[in-house]
């Protein structure tokens, strides 16, 4: 069989980008809420927890839990530091998230707004975050 050339260039171009392709499946063996819940609380920063509940939810109620375990490890970065302009920020973020399925019934609704509220944190604490990761002056 002869392949056009023009197959061969699409096909050339496809190829690399399989090469890369991200690995998003959880990497915690145990799929259970309580070795989910673990492994993101022993995460070693604010993002990678973020990443791990990414991976690891469960699009249900159980990710309320392991949304909160996110969001406190994130605020933990920035509490005390905000500005009251940050502060106000923060809290219409979290509001947002409160609201916004508010009206929906069903456990997939908690799941998103868990999401949305960790999400907030983590980008709240994104700048703090790089200040915790530089070595502080002797």
């Amino acid at each position: 069989m002869k392949l056009l050339p023009a197959t061969v260039a699409v096909l050339a171009l496809m190829m690399p980008g399989a090469a890369f392709a991200v690995d998003d499946r959880c990497p915690i063996q145990a799929l259970d809420s309580e070795t989910i819940a673990k492994g993101i609380k022993d995460a070693p920063t604010c993002d990678a927890s973020l990443k791990l509940f990414e991976r690891c939810n469960f699009g249900s109620g159980a990710d309320t839990e392991l949304g909160e375990i996110v969001t406190q490890k994130c605020e933990a970065l920035f509490e005390g530091k905000l500005s009251s302009q940050q502060q106000r920020a923060y809290a219409r973020a979290i509001k947002v998230c409160n609201t916004k399925y508010a009206r929906e019934s069903g456990t997939m609704y908690r799941a998103f707004e868990a999401s949305c509220r960790a999400q907030a944190a983590h980008r709240t604490a994104a700048p703090f975050s790089s200040l915790a990761q530089k070595p502080q002056p002797k």
